[in-house]
């Protein structure tokens, strides 16, 4: 029974964790967690000198930009998946996990394109850096949504 009821509250919080994904609460989210903005937390943890702080800059918000956008399909196959949970098919999931290839094989196309734009604007410690803390706040981000979403099929064993 108390299997069920875990089961129950991850569909119920797996729109939640989807609905946070959103630009805006990804903001409140960094503002709650750690009292500061995204650009804020990086500006605080990663050793730049002042000469090439604002390329440097300049180039993180692109890659912010970027970012968004590859996150907004990441929501689209997150929702689809929400949404269509209890009827998929063998053709629907070996869709999503061909988009989910597509879509990590572009988020590391872009982290190396990324990378070496701020290693040139910063030096290889600060895009090192930069680095670290992207990797660690994606991290944070998949194991939250993972969390919330129950596995293929996990559903179909409570009859």
């Amino acid at each position: 029974m108390k299997k069920l009821y875990i089961i129950i509250l991850s569909c119920i919080l797996a729109p939640v964790a989807i609905h946070a994904q959103t630009e805006t609460n990804e903001a409140d989210f960094f503002k709650a967690a750690f009292g500061l903005n995204k650009l804020d937390i990086y500006q605080n943890l990663i050793n730049l000198a002042p000469e090439n702080s604002d390329s440097f800059w300049g180039l993180f918000q692109q890659y912010e930009e970027e970012r968004l956008a590859l996150r907004a399909e990441k929501i689209i196959l997150i929702q689809a998946y929400s949404d269509n949970y209890m009827i998929l098919d063998n053709k629907d999931i070996d869709k999503m996990v061909k988009t989910s290839f597509s879509l990590n094989d572009k988020t590391s196309k872009l982290l190396r394109k990324y990378y070496k734009k701020l290693r040139k604007a910063g030096g290889s410690k600060a895009a090192g850096q930069f680095m670290q803390i992207e990797t660690y706040f994606r991290s944070i981000a998949k194991a939250t949504l993972y969390e919330n979403l129950p596995l293929i099929g996990e559903l179909d064993t409570l009859e």
